[in-house]
């Protein structure tokens, strides 16, 4: 197998969800080679489509619902852990939410409800049009 076969089913199976170090041990690889594979092929993360397993589970696709969700998602993740300095179960009961809702609204997965986005904003000392306000038009405007 040629060396640019290889690395197409490298990323291939990785942006499959496949684990750098589960590829690297079936094709004789490092984790750091199998990695500069990736990268050279311009993938990234948010490109790989992420598996999720509870307990015996099916696996289940998680993706972000759209790049707002990921950013509401990425914001009340970063104020949670970054500036209150919260652990998740201490937050997710703040808002009443299971640790598990309030993950899958960290990772953008899920459509919250008007509700949650309210509690999340007052835990968070925010408002909700800034926890849902469009982060491109507000750049594109000069504002």
């Amino acid at each position: 197998m040629s060396d640019a076969v290889r690395n197409a089913e490298i990323c291939r199976r990785w942006l499959a969800g496949e684990s750098r170090k589960a590829l690297g041990a079936e094709f004789g690889l490092s984790v750091q080679t199998t990695r500069k594979i990736t990268k050279a092929a311009g993938l990234a993360e948010k490109d790989r489509v992420v598996k999720s397993r509870r307990g015996n589970r099916a696996m289940v696709e998680l993706r972000p619902v759209s790049s707002l969700h990921a950013q509401i998602g990425h914001d009340v993740a970063h104020h949670r852990g970054m500036k209150l300095g919260v652990t998740r179960s201490w937050f997710a009961k703040k808002v009443s939410v299971s640790q598990r809702r309030l993950m899958e609204i960290e990772a953008g997965v899920c459509d919250p409800s008007l509700g949650e986005l309210l509690r999340l904003a007052e835990a968070l000392g925010s408002s909700v049009d800034q926890l849902t306000r469009n982060r491109n038009a507000w750049v594109a405007s000069g504002k």
